[in-house]
């Protein structure tokens, strides 16, 4: 089974390897102090999960549906349990990796230090630090693997997926992240202004001649936010598999 795995995604493997070495060999190029260049590779870098979703977790199962080679596999002695459970398990594996590389190659190339002079808990530099680039990329798999196993059709599974990704994110980034932890609201000078590398959660409100109100999350809160969104999109994704697995073993082929 996990040799027919390797022949079936073989494909998909080769085109996300390749995307890797095309972005290394951009990033050997880029001038880190080109801030268009920065804005640039923070979009790549955000979008490339959901491109892992829509073009690998989407039709993985939707396609086999569809063209109803499922049912082949299933009379050849292979069970819908173990069909699946090959089909998870090494998509989510290369999901896994795939994303890890693709993070350290970007923190290697040093865009924490100069993404635009934004705080690292904003959106934007966030989301392509640290560990949680690996989490998007599994969950976008999972996604388009469960939607797929719903709709049993290419083109809506993609549609969705593309659809529920963007709304996932969007949600968490702008509305739930910024409440992980308590922010810190204090009265500064106008000569201090923002703590370094401190996140701005509300306009300053200006209390009396010289002092400040700010609301913020505390630049030393970057692990811990990361681990808490990672955990959030971890636990998205086994509930996906839960329910690709109820869609794959009660619906009929």
């Amino acid at each position: 089974m996990n040799y027919l795995m390797w022949r079936l995604h073989r494909n998909q493997l080769l085109v996300a390897g390749g995307a890797l070495i095309v972005l290394t060999v951009v990033l050997l190029i880029l001038p880190k102090s080109d801030n268009h260049a920065i804005e640039a590779i923070v979009y790549v870098t955000i979008v490339m999960p959901l491109l892992l979703g829509l073009f690998w977790g989407a039709p993985l199962l939707a396609k086999e549906f569809e063209d109803g080679t499922n049912g082949l596999a299933w009379t050849q002695g292979v069970t819908r349990r173990r069909w699946l459970r090959s089909n998870l398990m090494w998509a989510i594996l290369a999901a896994a990796v795939w994303g890890a590389a693709v993070t350290a190659v970007v923190t290697w190339w040093s865009l924490a230090e100069v993404s635009l002079g934004r705080s690292r808990l904003g959106p934007g530099p966030f989301d392509i630090q640290g560990i949680v680039p690996l989490a998007y990329s599994v969950f976008a798999v999972v996604l388009g693997i469960a939607v797929g196993s719903m709709f049993r059709r290419v083109l809506p599974a993609m549609a969705t997926t593309l659809a529920a990704f963007v709304a996932v994110r969007v949600v968490i980034a702008v509305l739930v992240r910024p409440h992980f932890m308590s922010p810190v609201s204090r009265v500064v000078s106008l000569a201090q202004g923002l703590p370094a590398g401190a996140w701005l959660l509300s306009n300053p409100a200006y209390v009396g001649p010289n002092g400040t109100l700010l609301t913020y999350q505390p630049a030393n809160r970057f692990w811990a936010f990361q681990g808490i969104e990672t955990g959030v999109f971890i636990v998205l994704a086994a509930g996906l598999v839960a329910l690709a697995y109820r869609m794959v073993l009660t619906r009929d082929a």
